[in-house]
Order: structure tokens, then C-alpha cells, then sequence
């Protein structure tokens, strides 16, 4: 059965206050099963995996500023205001084969290097193309148009198996995401190091803030939730020298206390995966994901990312 956590976030609508604009964030369907049959990538992309495409990742993917009234379907007479649109923001924990079967946490939240080359080789096929939550809050605003097809890709906690297994494949198809990395985390067993953290930086991989050390914002006390959201932005905004705009909550919940925290530090944006989601926490500050679960199937992949398959 599909978690309560997938089914809401294919249900939620998050809804922009300050602009009027609404975004629908859309998801699979279908239950988790093997990929053990999935088809390999092409074999000559595979290839290129061995040499990776040089330049930044998420240079900007949408279309250049235009005004309102140029969206299809608005008359050119109308008031400006902001589109409505429907991207899929897709979480992904581990890009790794994990080695022990009777870990269920772990399998669930690792990808196969195999079936993550195999999703990305799809994406490429179908024609999606993955933007930043910086184009969809500028899409939202409606100042840019996005591409057909959009999609997010994010990756929680900062794992190095990122560098080894997700990065070659992101950059052999020009693929925008970003990393939610943990500033305590760095360094340690199986995460980045600093200089990897670095390295996906200067590569053009967006570095997002997901707390000092991965505290459940639930549980803590305001002047804890404060310190663990601030401080985090400003640790990897020192470390990368790069502006830190985007926040993940640990383990996908929030209140209220974490979302005033996330706004009152200065991020444009922050996302969850949450089973329920209050209309007052409606907004760009509570956009839910769908998470990719390990084993699940190409086609219910390409339901989460809202592509069709198989691939035209």
C-alpha cells in the first residue's frame, strides 16, 4: 500500500498567499515493486558517464521574464496574475545499493545506482526537464514560463554516494537538483565532506539548508528551532560562498514554530513530506514531495515525476 505520506502529497494543493498563486504538486501512482527487470540506460549515454558534461547544473531553465498576459489562455485585457502549475518535487535519500536486506528503513530509502540511471535516462527520453525551486517560485509569480515537463529533484542528509552514483548521471543529462545537506553531518561516515560539499557547489548543484543536525523541529523549543534553521544557512552559505535559499524539514514535519523560523531566516522556500497538511500551512513554505522509494517500478517512477510511459 502507498504511504499516507505519498497519497498526500499527490492530493495537496500548496497554495502561494502573498501572490495569489497556486501550485499543484502531482505524484504517482501504483504500489512500490521490484525493478529488477528495468531496461538499462542507452548504452552509448552510459558511456558518457565516464566523461560528464562540463558547466553549471542549474543555470536557469526557464523561459526569460514575460508579462502575464502572454500566458496562453489569459486574455491580454485581464489583470496580471500569477499561473497555476503542476510540478512533481521528488526526494530521494540514498543513490546506493544497500548491502543488508533486513535493514527495511534503508532499502526503502535507497535508489540503485542502476534504477536511479534508469530514471534519469527516462526523464531525458520523455522530454522532462528538472528546474530549481527558484524557477518554480519565479513560474509561480509568473515571471518566467517553465519548460514542458518540469520536475524538481532534491536529495536529503548530503550522503557522498551522491558524488559517486547520482552527479555523473545528473551531469550527463543536464539535469538541475539539490542536495539538503546537514552541516554536522559533513565529514562523517558515508556523508560529504566539506570539500565534496564544495565540489557539488562549484558543479552548479543547488546546496540547500535541512538543520544543523537533523533535529526533529517538532520536538524542540522555540530557541532551538531558531538556532538549528539559521545557523544551518549560514554555516553552508560560508562553506559553498553561495546564497543558501531553500530548506528541507527533518523527517518531512513541521509546525508552526519551524515555518515562522524558516521565514524569519530569510529562505524563499522550504519543503516536506508530510501525511497531513493544514490549510494554514498552505504555501511555498510547506511544499510536499513525493518521495522515490527504492525498488519501486519505472512506471510507477514515471507516474511520480507526471510522465507518461513508456517514454515517446
Amino acid at each position: 500500500m502507498r504511504s499516507p505520506v505519498r497519497h498526500a502529497a499527490l492530493l495537496f494543493a500548496a497554495t502561494l498567499a502573498a501572490s495569489g498563486a497556486a501550485v499543484a504538486l502531482v505524484g504517482g501512482a501504483g504500489d512500490p515493486i521490484s525493478t529488477g527487470s528495468s531496461p538499462a540506460p542507452n548504452a552509448e549515454r552510459e558511456a558518457n558517464l565516464a566523461t560528464p558534461a562540463p558547466g553549471p547544473l542549474c543555470a536557469q531553465t526557464a523561459s526569460p521574464p514575460r508579462h502575464r498576459s502572454e500566458f496562453p489562455g489569459e486574455p491580454s485585457s485581464s489583470a496580471p496574475s500569477a499561473p497555476t502549475q503542476a510540478v512533481p518535487i521528488l526526494a530521494y535519500h540514498y543513490v546506493r545499493t544497500d548491502p543488508d536486506p533486513t535493514d527495511v528503513l534503508g532499502q526503502r530509502l535507497s535508489v540503485t545506482p542502476r534504477d536511479f540511471a534508469a530514471q534519469m535516462d527516462l526523464l531525458h527520453r520523455s522530454g522532462a526537464h528538472a528546474v530549481s525551486l527558484a524557477d518554480l517560485l519565479a513560474a509561480m509569480r509568473g515571471d518566467v514560463l517553465l519548460p514542458p515537463h518540469p520536475v524538481v529533484l532534491s536529495f536529503d542528509d548530503g550522503h557522498a554516494d551522491f558524488l559517486e552514483n547520482a552527479l555523473p548521471v545528473l551531469q550527463r543529462d543536464h539535469l538541475c537538483a539539490t542536495v539538503f545537506a546537514v552541516p554536522d553531518f559533513l565529514g562523517k561516515p558515508s556523508y560529504l565532506t566539506v570539500h565534496q560539499l564544495e565540489t557539488l557547489a562549484a558543479a552548479g548543484v543547488r546546496i540547500g539548508a535541512h538543520t544543523m543536525d537533523h533535529l526533529d523541529l517538532n520536538t524542540q523549543p522555540p530557541p532551538v528551532v531558531a538556532d538549528q534553521v539559521s545557523r544551518s544557512a549560514d554555516v553552508l552559505r560560508a562553506l559553498t560562498g553561495q546564497p543558501v535559499r531553500d530548506f528541507a524539514y527533518p523527517y518531512g514535519s513541521f509546525d508552526a514554530t519551524a515555518v515562522a523560523a524558516v521565514q524569519a531566516a530569510g529562505f524563499d522556500d522550504a519543503v516536506a513530506l508530510a501525511a497531513q497538511l493544514p490549510e494554514s500551512w498552505a504555501g511555498r513554505f510547506t511544499l510536499p514531495r513525493v518521495e522515490v522509494i527504492g525498488g519501486e517500478s519505472l512506471q510507477a517512477f514515471a507516474a511520480d515525476a507526471g510522465i507518461p510511459f513508456p517514454a515517446r
